[in-house]
């Protein structure tokens, strides 16, 4: 009884570890992929077209409406995505 308990643990680790290699295997080749896909379509000729214009339309739509130019500019600023702070701050996270 005993022994069949063992053998069924060691199998049941085994089958585990085999999981999670395939986990990591998938996560090895594929994220790669996503995450070059997900910057190319934030950071394409279109998509910066786009972003540039909406960031235009709102620092003159805050300058319309009495904001002061250094505010409405540092506004603006904060509408730009920066994949470097995002990484990093997923970093920090994770320490």
């Amino acid at each position: 009884m005993v022994q069949r308990v063992m053998e069924e643990r060691e199998l049941t680790e085994k089958k585990d570890a085999q999981d999670i290699a395939e986990i990591l295997s998938v996560v090895r080749t594929q994220v790669p992929g996503l995450i070059k896909d997900l910057i190319d379509a934030v950071y394409s000729p279109d998509t910066a077209a786009t972003m540039a214009k909406s960031i235009a339309t709102f620092y003159k739509t805050l300058i319309e409406n009495g904001i002061d130019q250094k505010e409405a500019l540092e506004m603006s600023k904060g509408l730009v995505i920066d994949f470097r702070k995002i990484f990093q701050g997923l970093g920090r996270k994770n320490e």
